[in-house]
Parts: C-alpha cells; structure tokens; sequence
C-alpha cells in the first residue's frame, strides 16, 4: 500500500488536501490503449520520387530509399517499407503510437496509442484533415 496525495478542488473546499491509502503503486497513466483507424480514397499509389518531393516540401527529414526507411518532423518518428501491394509503416512521438498504408485506391492511418489528455474526437478530426490534405497533395503530385 501507498499513499498518494489527493486535492479536492471546488468552491466549498478551497484546495483542501489530504492523503488517501491506496493498494495500487502510485503510477502516472501518459497514455491510452485504443485502436481506431482513418481511411480515405487515394487516387493513385505514391512513388518514393513524391513522397520525398512531398517530405521537402513541409519539413519532414527522410531517410532511406525505394524500399525501406525512416522520416522524423517535428517530435514524431517513423519506419516506412515498400512492399508489393503498397507502402506500410509505423510512427510514434508526442505520446501518440500508429502505422499507416497506402494501398491501390486506399490510405489509411491507425492509431494504437494516445495521450490520455488528448480527446478522441479532436485526433480523429486532426488526422482526417491531415489525411485529406496528404491525399489531395499525392493526386496533384505528377512524376517528373
């Protein structure tokens, strides 16, 4: 058993504190386990040649080649690899942890970890906006 410390906070109790006996390990809870996932049409399949034109383009650095690699922008990391029914990977940073695919006529992300302050709906909503955006970008991405 330990003791964790408890404030209660509201207009009739002023911050009162105590400490409350509890059986469990006082352990700090950073993230949920969920699972849910995003997909959106994709027009055509990406070759290595856009996405690092795309990558450049905003920031992201990527490592790699035509079959496998990594990329990191702005606190997230990932591993990618091109395989024959399209490219497939992982990433993970700022407390959230997934994989993505895109597939002939299919792009999808997946989240299976998420900060435990952070709502569902906000993430879907960010992720389903940067999706849209990515697949909009890939369609009026021509290979040079």
């Amino acid at each position: 058993m330990s003791w964790m410390p408890v404030t209660i906070r509201g207009p009739r109790t002023a911050g009162l504190g105590f400490l409350m006996r509890s059986a469990a390990p006082a352990v700090a809870k950073f993230s949920t386990k969920m699972s849910f996932t995003i997909t959106r049409n994709l027009e055509q399949l990406p070759s290595y040649s856009m996405l690092r034109k795309l990558a450049e383009q905003n920031d992201v650095r990527l490592t790699g080649d035509e079959r496998t690699g990594s990329f990191a922008s702005q606190g997230v990391e990932g591993n990618y690899e091109f395989g024959e029914d399209g490219i497939h990977g992982t990433f993970a940073g700022r407390g959230l942890k997934g994989q993505f695919s895109f597939e002939i006529g299919k792009a999808a992300i997946s989240i299976t970890d998420k900060p435990f302050w952070l709502p569902e709906t906000l993430l879907k909503q960010k992720l389903m906006e940067g999706l849209d955006s990515l697949c909009s970008k890939l369609a009026g991405t021509t290979e040079r």
